[in-house]
């Protein structure tokens, strides 16, 4: 109980698996979805940093309004890897090009914020069974549990884990893929507005 006598609850952020039609499939080359803010503060350096470390050549697709030192940055990445700004667009969009890509990229630096409260786009690339990319926070663990592919905020730990997950068989990569949708499900918005409407229900019966 807190200062007013009660018990806190956390309601964690869900999967929308309602709007979503995962079907699996693998890019001939490695696709990754960066979808949000995507600026240099929000995981750009990050991963620009490792984009220019990793071995495979990737196809990247950001999504989100544009800032000029993600531009700047854009034009200095290597030529083996293909990457498209496609600027702000609708939700609908965003969410299909996550179904369709391999690999959805969350990394943040440890701000307390990011730290203890998982990405929304967690959620909606465990409903597309897209592999979540994503800082070893404990907020994201607790939303993406074991389908999420975790790692430190640095640009050579995520172009080791790039290059790894690259590196799998077809067999263990639809594994992660089933893995991802079966989390989806698990945390579905559906689920997590039930849940929340009972704890709602539940306080209000004792006050």
């Amino acid at each position: 109980p807190y200062q007013y006598g009660r018990e806190r609850t956390f309601v964690n952020n869900g999967s929308p698996v309602s709007r979503v039609t995962p079907e699996y499939h693998r890019s001939d080359t490695p696709h990754i979805v960066w979808v949000g803010s995507p600026r240099l503060d929000r995981g750009g350096a990050l991963l620009f940093d490792a984009l220019h470390q990793i071995d495979s050549s990737v196809k990247i697709d950001i999504f989100g309004q544009e800032h000029k030192r993600i531009l700047e940055k854009l034009d200095g990445l290597p030529p083996k890897q293909e990457v498209t700004n496609h600027g702000w667009t609708s939700h609908d969009v965003c969410l299909q090009a996550t179904v369709e890509a391999d690999i959805a990229y969350g990394v943040l630096p440890p701000r307390t914020d990011w730290v203890y409260a998982p990405l929304i786009k967690i959620g909606e690339a465990l409903a597309g069974g897209t592999i979540p990319l994503i800082s070893d926070f404990p907020g994201n663990r607790q939303l993406a549990a074991d389908a999420g592919e975790y790692v430190k905020p640095c640009g050579d730990e995520i172009a080791q884990k790039i290059d790894w997950l690259v590196s799998l068989s077809d067999s263990e990569f639809k594994t992660k893929y089933k893995t991802a949708r079966a989390r989806g499900e698990a945390v579905s918005w559906s689920k997590i507005r039930e849940e929340f409407a009972q704890k709602v229900s539940r306080s209000h019966s004792f006050s």
